[in-house]
């Protein structure tokens, strides 16, 4: 007669599994903000914009729309982490001639260690 395995028992091991290899690699967290650059025309934000007036909501103005990305880099060299999530930015998840992006990178505590925008094109670095 064979044992059945709780659901529990396979959830411990897979939890046991991935501590085993966690002291190997460091986890971040990145925010990726994909927006339309200034000069082209946002229609969808304007199509927004005019609803929000018909709704009572004059005061808002300036509605522009972009799309947020997380994703999480598991990768104990920060620099080479950044330089992944740099280059899945500008050849996957942003159209350079149309769309711009920023992105902050974040540790296991939460606190920022790296920042990137499109806008200045340079890195800011901020530990802590």
């Amino acid at each position: 007669m064979r044992k059945k395995r709780k659901k529990s028992d396979s959830a411990a091991s897979t939890f046991n599994s991935q501590n085993l290899f966690s002291w190997r690699r460091k986890l971040y967290k990145v925010i990726v903000k994909v927006t339309l650059k200034k000069k082209i025309l946002d229609p969808q934000g304007k199509a927004i914009e005019s609803s929000l007036h018909n709704l009572g909501f004059s005061n808002l103005t300036g509605v522009r729309t972009g799309k947020n990305i997380e994703i999480a880099v598991n990768d104990k060299d920060i620099e080479r982490a950044k330089a992944s999530v740099q280059s899945a930015c500008e050849k996957l998840l942003a159209n350079p001639v149309t769309e711009e992006f920023e992105y902050e990178m974040l540790d296991n505590d939460g606190a920022i260690v790296a920042r990137f925008s499109t806008q200045n094109r340079q890195a800011k670095e901020s530990i802590g």
